[in-house]
Protein backbone atom coordinates (compact mmCIF):
# COMPACT_ATOMS: atom_id res chain seq x y z
CA UNK A 1 0.00 0.00 0.00
CA UNK A 2 1.19 3.34 -0.79
CA UNK A 3 1.80 6.31 1.80
CA UNK A 4 -0.76 8.30 -0.19
CA UNK A 5 -3.60 5.22 0.22
CA UNK A 6 -2.67 4.89 3.83
CA UNK A 7 -3.43 8.43 4.92
CA UNK A 8 -6.61 8.17 2.74
CA UNK A 9 -7.39 5.14 5.07
CA UNK A 10 -6.64 6.41 8.31
CA UNK A 11 -6.99 10.30 7.94
CA UNK A 12 -10.20 10.86 5.60
CA UNK A 13 -13.13 10.26 8.09
CA UNK A 14 -11.82 12.26 11.15
CA UNK A 15 -13.12 15.54 12.84
CA UNK A 16 -9.95 17.48 12.40
CA UNK A 17 -8.42 19.11 9.56
CA UNK A 18 -5.31 16.47 8.74
CA UNK A 19 -2.73 18.20 6.46
CA UNK A 20 0.55 15.83 5.23
CA UNK A 21 3.42 17.42 3.37
CA UNK A 22 6.56 15.88 2.17
CA UNK A 23 9.69 15.60 4.50
CA UNK A 24 11.25 19.41 3.99
CA UNK A 25 11.73 21.48 6.50
CA UNK A 26 12.96 24.31 4.27
CA UNK A 27 9.72 24.10 1.62
CA UNK A 28 7.46 21.58 2.18
CA UNK A 29 4.68 20.69 -0.04
CA UNK A 30 1.58 19.43 0.03
CA UNK A 31 0.81 16.13 -0.69
CA UNK A 32 -2.67 15.12 1.14
CA UNK A 33 -5.60 16.80 3.03
CA UNK A 34 -8.59 15.24 4.34
CA UNK A 35 -11.82 16.83 3.55
CA UNK A 36 -12.51 18.74 6.86
CA UNK A 37 -8.84 20.45 6.46
CA UNK A 38 -10.85 21.48 2.71
CA UNK A 39 -14.25 22.22 4.53
CA UNK A 40 -12.16 24.51 6.98
CA UNK A 41 -9.91 26.38 4.04
CA UNK A 42 -12.24 26.33 1.44
CA UNK A 43 -9.53 24.97 -1.01
CA UNK A 44 -10.15 22.11 -2.95
CA UNK A 45 -7.73 19.20 -2.73
CA UNK A 46 -6.43 20.11 -6.16
CA UNK A 47 -5.37 23.19 -5.40
CA UNK A 48 -3.55 22.59 -2.75
CA UNK A 49 -1.35 20.01 -3.93
CA UNK A 50 1.96 20.55 -3.97
CA UNK A 51 1.60 23.88 -2.55
CA UNK A 52 3.62 24.95 0.85
CA UNK A 53 1.61 25.54 3.52
CA UNK A 54 2.42 29.14 3.83
CA UNK A 55 -0.53 29.92 1.43
CA UNK A 56 -2.48 29.60 4.72
CA UNK A 57 -0.93 33.01 6.46
CA UNK A 58 -1.44 36.58 6.76
CA UNK A 59 -1.07 39.22 8.13
CA UNK A 60 -2.29 37.95 11.16
CA UNK A 61 -0.34 34.85 11.59
CA UNK A 62 1.95 35.23 14.64
CA UNK A 63 5.63 35.13 13.35
CA UNK A 64 7.16 33.67 16.51
CA UNK A 65 4.81 30.63 16.37
CA UNK A 66 5.86 30.34 12.49
CA UNK A 67 9.37 30.92 13.14
CA UNK A 68 9.16 28.04 16.83
CA UNK A 69 7.25 25.80 14.23
CA UNK A 70 10.29 26.20 11.31
CA UNK A 71 12.76 24.99 14.35
CA UNK A 72 10.63 22.01 15.06
CA UNK A 73 10.42 21.16 11.67
CA UNK A 74 14.53 21.45 11.02
CA UNK A 75 14.86 19.30 14.95
CA UNK A 76 12.58 16.71 13.96
CA UNK A 77 11.05 17.66 17.12
CA UNK A 78 6.73 17.99 18.09
CA UNK A 79 5.17 21.61 17.77
CA UNK A 80 2.19 22.95 19.41
CA UNK A 81 0.86 25.70 18.41
CA UNK A 82 -1.96 28.52 17.85
CA UNK A 83 -2.62 31.62 15.67
CA UNK A 84 -4.29 32.88 12.44
CA UNK A 85 -4.82 31.05 9.43
CA UNK A 86 -6.81 32.43 6.47
CA UNK A 87 -9.37 30.65 4.14
CA UNK A 88 -9.30 30.54 0.21
CA UNK A 89 -11.84 33.80 0.39
CA UNK A 90 -9.37 36.05 2.71
CA UNK A 91 -11.39 35.33 5.53
CA UNK A 92 -9.11 34.98 8.90
CA UNK A 93 -9.31 31.81 11.22
CA UNK A 94 -8.39 31.29 14.62
CA UNK A 95 -6.60 27.31 14.78
CA UNK A 96 -4.57 25.20 17.00
CA UNK A 97 -2.44 22.54 15.59
CA UNK A 98 0.23 20.29 16.26
CA UNK A 99 3.03 19.02 14.08
CA UNK A 100 4.51 15.67 14.08
CA UNK A 101 7.11 13.86 11.76
CA UNK A 102 5.66 10.25 11.05
CA UNK A 103 7.57 7.40 9.00
CA UNK A 104 6.06 5.26 6.65
CA UNK A 105 7.84 2.57 5.05
CA UNK A 106 11.44 4.39 5.87
CA UNK A 107 10.25 7.92 4.38
CA UNK A 108 9.54 11.13 6.69
CA UNK A 109 6.49 12.59 6.37
CA UNK A 110 5.44 16.14 8.53
CA UNK A 111 1.70 15.14 9.92
CA UNK A 112 -0.16 18.77 10.77
CA UNK A 113 -3.31 18.21 12.91
CA UNK A 114 -5.50 21.31 12.56
CA UNK A 115 -8.80 22.61 14.67
CA UNK A 116 -10.57 25.62 13.56
CA UNK A 117 -11.20 27.68 16.88
CA UNK A 118 -14.40 29.44 15.35
CA UNK A 119 -15.81 26.31 15.07
CA UNK A 120 -15.83 25.75 19.24
CA UNK A 121 -16.34 29.60 20.55
CA UNK A 122 -20.03 28.97 19.96
CA UNK A 123 -19.90 25.95 21.84
CA UNK A 124 -17.83 27.86 24.45
CA UNK A 125 -19.82 30.70 24.60
CA UNK A 126 -22.65 28.18 25.26
CA UNK A 127 -21.07 25.84 27.78
CA UNK A 128 -19.78 29.78 29.62
CA UNK A 129 -23.54 30.36 30.14
CA UNK A 130 -24.07 27.46 31.56
CA UNK A 131 -21.48 27.15 33.69
CA UNK A 132 -22.28 30.66 35.19
CA UNK A 133 -25.64 29.85 35.96
CA UNK A 134 -25.35 26.15 37.02
CA UNK A 135 -22.15 25.80 38.91
CA UNK A 136 -20.91 26.86 42.39
CA UNK A 137 -19.36 30.33 42.72
CA UNK A 138 -15.76 30.76 43.51
CA UNK A 139 -13.23 33.86 42.71
CA UNK A 140 -11.29 31.04 40.39
CA UNK A 141 -14.18 29.64 38.73
CA UNK A 142 -15.35 33.82 37.55
CA UNK A 143 -11.93 34.55 37.11
CA UNK A 144 -11.62 31.66 34.45
CA UNK A 145 -14.63 32.52 32.69
CA UNK A 146 -14.02 36.44 32.71
CA UNK A 147 -10.47 35.02 30.98
CA UNK A 148 -12.42 32.48 28.62
CA UNK A 149 -15.15 35.10 27.61
CA UNK A 150 -12.31 37.71 27.09
CA UNK A 151 -10.51 35.44 24.72
CA UNK A 152 -13.62 34.42 22.68
CA UNK A 153 -14.28 38.43 22.45
CA UNK A 154 -11.43 38.02 19.56
CA UNK A 155 -13.02 35.43 18.11
CA UNK A 156 -14.30 36.76 14.46
CA UNK A 157 -17.81 35.06 14.80
CA UNK A 158 -18.11 35.84 18.52
CA UNK A 159 -20.90 37.25 19.67
CA UNK A 160 -19.53 40.67 21.55
CA UNK A 161 -23.11 41.89 23.43
CA UNK A 162 -23.43 38.34 24.55
CA UNK A 163 -19.76 37.25 25.73
CA UNK A 164 -19.87 41.05 27.59
CA UNK A 165 -23.08 40.23 29.08
CA UNK A 166 -20.84 37.37 30.14
CA UNK A 167 -18.41 38.94 31.69
CA UNK A 168 -20.55 41.85 33.27
CA UNK A 169 -22.68 38.56 35.06
CA UNK A 170 -19.14 37.48 36.37
CA UNK A 171 -18.08 40.48 37.43
CA UNK A 172 -20.68 41.46 39.45
CA UNK A 173 -20.73 37.53 40.68
CA UNK A 174 -17.40 38.27 41.78
CA UNK A 175 -18.25 41.73 43.46
CA UNK A 176 -20.88 39.69 45.12
CA UNK A 177 -18.45 37.19 46.42
CA UNK A 178 -15.97 39.62 47.47
CA UNK A 179 -18.66 41.69 49.93
CA UNK A 180 -20.08 38.28 50.78
CA UNK A 181 -16.01 37.90 52.07
CA UNK A 182 -15.93 40.74 53.63
CA UNK A 183 -19.23 40.40 55.88
CA UNK A 184 -18.35 36.98 56.95
CA UNK A 185 -14.87 38.75 58.24
CA UNK A 186 -16.15 40.94 60.00
CA UNK A 187 -18.96 38.89 61.41
CA UNK A 188 -15.94 36.74 62.80
CA UNK A 189 -14.44 39.83 63.87
CA UNK A 190 -16.93 40.95 65.98
CA UNK A 191 -17.64 37.12 67.32
CA UNK A 192 -13.68 37.10 68.31
CA UNK A 193 -14.30 40.52 70.43
CA UNK A 194 -17.25 39.14 72.47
Amino acid sequence: MNAIKLFESTYHDLPFGILITDYNPNDPKIIYVNPKFIQITGYSFEELLGKNPKIFQGPKTDRAVIDRLKECLHSRSSFFGSTWNYRKNGEPYPLSWTINTIEIDSSPWFLAIEQDLSETAQDQTSMLKYLLKNSQISSRNLLNRISLASVLLGEPEADRAELTDIIQIAVRSLSDLSQLIEFITLNLDDKREI
